[in-house]
């Protein structure tokens, strides 16, 4: 009976190892994200001072504060990120000034005159929450959404007529004296999957411009975990949300106006679900949204942590198969009755126990969890053997 015991230690052993690594496997879906990327902490963007850094013009330090000198940005943040390598200050202060304009103006315009739903989106939402209430420094244009059927004044049969009813109204000539700018809307379609819902509002004619994204109130689809009614981009059908999420509209601070409605209700649930759950705490390698080459790295990290938790869970199974073949030549030189059927599943299902918890808690990240750059393990998994690539995008 020695050789028996000896085997169920080694038998022990190889589960308490095996758990081991299930526990590592746990702790790398937490920590993962932020393994590859250098993010400052929160605490370095509380107390924002425009008097500790230097501006070019006194118009810039007043409209945009946040363009600050760019060896300050590179001090704060590294130099491992691109966009801040080409970021120019001077750039920032005559693009942001024209950004700040157009959000303005299209508030003014399309929400308090016409009472359509319209809120920042994207790096300009993100921009607000993480940087004073402000613009993100390194980016370029602004982003807003528009949702469509909410009101009688914007649906589906006239939303192109109010759209460009910015080039005629009187009310545009109004906003353009108090605000010093020239604005137009023109209907972006240099594409053919944005669908004709994917507009520009031009600051001062055909020099700089903001993205409008119309949305629209649809049912859940079958691929998302809540049962609620849905908002969705009706220019890529790509981004899918909660509608009470969304709507209605919070009011939110930009630099020092309050936007009435002009931030979804749960804004920073909407940037976690668009950007992942680590945009808000400092930045990231993308620029205003996803950059492949951080998607990459986020893809080949989970990607390494499935191949890390096969080839230990092969060892595994080659452990316990040898113990186990071992055990079963004792029984017979030994003459011991024993259940095959019952032996073999015995075998199938001690094999198969390390994968029952990691595919549990997989499934369940998978539906309850926000990946940073919209990652998951399901994903790295079918780019892994073949059956998709997450970047076909």
């Amino acid at each position: 009976m020695t050789a028996i015991k000896s085997c169920f230690l080694l038998l022990l052993l190889i589960t308490l190892c095996q758990f081991a690594n299930i526990i590592y496997f746990r702790k790398t879906t937490n920590s993962m994200a932020t393994s590859f990327l250098r993010r400052p902490s929160l605490d370095q963007f509380h107390d924002f001072n425009p008097d500790l850094y230097t501006y070019p013009t006194k118009e810039c330090r007043q409209l945009v504060p946040e363009c600050i000198p760019k060896q300050d940005l590179l001090h704060q943040y590294g130099v491992a990120y691109p966009h801040i390598n080409k970021y120019t200050q001077t750039e920032c202060c005559a693009n942001h000034e024209l950004n700040r304009a157009g959000v303005l103006f299209a508030m003014a315009y399309f929400g308090k005159q016409l009472g359509i739903p319209i809120q920042l989106d994207g790096g300009s939402l993100l921009g607000v929450l993480r940087h004073h209430g402000m613009q993100i420094p390194w980016t370029e244009d602004g982003d807003l959404l528009m949702v469509i059927d909410e009101v009688p004044a914007f649906t589906l049969d006239n939303y192109n007529q109010v759209m460009l009813s910015v080039n005629t109204s009187p009310h545009t000539i109004k906003l353009e004296q108090q605000l010093g700018h020239k604005f137009s809307v023109v209907l972006r379609n240099d594409t053919e999957w944005n669908k004709g819902m994917w507009f520009r509002l031009y600051v001062n004619k055909q020099h700089h411009f903001l993205d409008i994204f119309l949305w629209k109130k649809y049912p859940a689809s079958n691929s998302v975990a809540w049962k609620t009614p849905s908002v969705m981009s009706i220019h890529a059908f790509q981004i899918e949300v909660p509608y009470s999420m969304m709507l209605p509209g919070k009011d939110c601070r930009f630099y020092n106006t309050i936007l009435t409605k002009g931030c979804p209700q749960d804004a920073k649930g909407y940037i976690t679900q668009l950007f992942g759950k680590y945009a808000l705490v400092g930045p990231s390698k993308m620029d205003s949204g996803f950059d492949n080459i951080a998607v990459m790295k986020h893809l080949r990290k989970k990607q390494k942590d499935i191949k890390y938790f096969m080839f230990w869970e092969s060892l595994w199974g080659c452990g316990v198969l040898c113990c186990l073949g071992a055990i079963l030549v004792q029984f017979k030189q030994r003459n011991i009755a024993f259940d095959t059927k019952l032996y073999t599943k015995l075998v199938c299902f001690i094999v198969c126990l390390p994968f029952l918890p990691a595919l549990a808690w997989v499934a369940y990240e998978s539906r309850t969890a926000a990946y940073s750059f919209g990652v998951n393990y399901e994903k790295a998994l079918l780019d892994l053997v073949g059956f998709g690539s997450y970047l076909s995008w």
